[in-house]
């Protein structure tokens, strides 16, 4: 392989749930493997290109249970001569649940490889969320056990590739979980309205993101099912923020998130 060529090696069918050296990803190590040895022989230096998946391309307001996987990740990548790294997770739009949590600590990762993921994570949640830190952290554990619990029961997200939208993974009452352990987030910086006004805006604003996720899919999955005055809720909570972090695509490169929400408003005001 001439010097001025590299490899750019994309593992989409890599189980990210499971760390990199487990049994479970052995068929991507392997190849893995194969494209270090190539550049190895090749007397080319670290450069061998990987591109990772931190987001569902199918619907991307469904967070991807890959956290603390990505530690692992990185640690065995490093091993293997991975120099460059593409990872999609906001190239495209922006990301409603975890993104700047995700961008900080996959990117700590990759400077500190004997990071504890647990201390960072809790680090991170207690400065970024301010005083909304008890719920995001309640929010943080729900969303962890439970997506754990869909993995092992349905094998939810082994394949990023796969349909991660349905009544059967989010049951309305589980998502209104979601939403209402996060408007205790919001109940917690209420005191900061009149104090630090604008402080309260930045921190209102970063819960009020993680709240796209669980009321997007509510009312892609059960609208009907809603009353007028959630569906107004709601509906003023997703056109706000999703414009404010440019959340544009739910399904990889569609833009479809401004014509959904325009046909949620037109169907409220037909039932107003």
């Amino acid at each position: 392989m001439r010097k001025d060529v590299t490899a750019l090696y994309c593992p989409i069918e890599m189980n990210f749930t499971e760390k990199l050296s487990s049994d479970l990803n052995a068929g991507i190590l392997k190849q893995m493997q194969g494209w270090s040895d190539l550049l190895d022989y090749s007397d080319h230096e670290r450069n061998l290109s990987v591109w990772t998946y931190s987001l569902y391309p199918f619907n991307s307001f469904i967070p991807q249970n890959n956290f603390g996987a990505f530690v692992d990740e990185y640690q065995v990548m490093s091993r293997y001569g991975v120099g460059d790294l593409y990872d999609q997770n906001h190239s495209t739009t922006g990301i409603a649940p975890f993104e700047a949590f995700k961008i900080y600590l996959q990117s700590k990762a990759m400077y500190v490889h004997d990071m504890d993921y647990n201390a960072a994570a809790d680090d991170f949640m207690r400065h970024y969320y301010g005083d909304a830190y008890p719920a995001i952290n309640e929010y943080y554990n729900y969303i962890r056990t439970y997506l754990d619990y869909l993995y092992n029961t349905y094998g939810f997200g082994k394949d990023i590739m796969s349909n991660v939208v349905s009544t059967d993974y989010w049951p309305e009452e589980v998502l209104f979980d979601i939403y209402d352990i996060l408007e205790k987030g919001v109940a917690f910086l209420e005191p900061l309205a009149a104090k630090d006004p604008e402080r309260y805006d930045t921190l209102l604003s970063r819960v009020r993101r993680e709240e796209c996720f669980p009321l997007y899919i509510l009312m892609d999955l059960y609208f009907s099912d809603l009353d007028l005055s959630k569906k107004r809720e709601f509906y003023d909570i997703l056109v706000t923020y999703t414009k404010k972090f440019n959340i544009v695509c739910a399904r990889e490169n569609t833009h479809e998130v401004a014509s959904t929400l325009e046909g949620w408003r037109q169907s409220i005001e037909e039932e107003n």
